[in-house]
């Protein structure tokens, strides 16, 4: 289950690298300029609306060099499963970090931004953090 919502992520995470690629076109501006388009929030409503539909809701946003994506699972993890969720979310970050790292390149690229990240941060409904990781653009 955990492993299907990193996936989701991932491809969330693409679709939005892809919208700002697009509008790179118009001429580069920094992370938080991109975010203002009324293209862009299209795009991250849309997004979001993807996330509820999988029982998830999702804050995704430019601050700084930073595009961060604060994903809320619709449930509260049980005690007695959260390490066994704290660690297949975090092997699946992991899974995706050379993928996330040239993803934040490209935004890095294409962006007035110097050093971009993408921070992604997973937790349960009750506010308990369940994973958390920060990819920095490729070298």
């Amino acid at each position: 289950m955990m492993q299907k919502k990193v996936v989701s992520l991932f491809l969330v995470v693409m679709m939005a690298v892809g919208m700002m690629l697009t509008l790179a076109s118009c001429g580069k501006k920094s992370l938080e300029e991109y975010f203002e388009m009324e293209e862009m929030q299209t795009q991250v409503t849309a997004l979001k609306q993807q996330f509820e539909s999988q029982g998830m809701t999702a804050d995704i946003y430019a601050e700084g060099d930073s595009v961060c994506f604060d994903v809320t699972l619709g449930m509260e993890v049980p005690a007695e499963n959260l390490d066994t969720i704290k660690t297949q979310l975090t092997d699946a970050l992991d899974q995706q970090k050379a993928t996330f790292e040239e993803m934040a390149k490209q935004l890095q690229d294409n962006s007035t931004n110097e050093n971009v990240t993408i921070k992604i941060t997973y937790s349960d409904s009750a506010g308990t953090e369940l994973a958390s990781a920060s990819f920095a653009a490729a070298a």
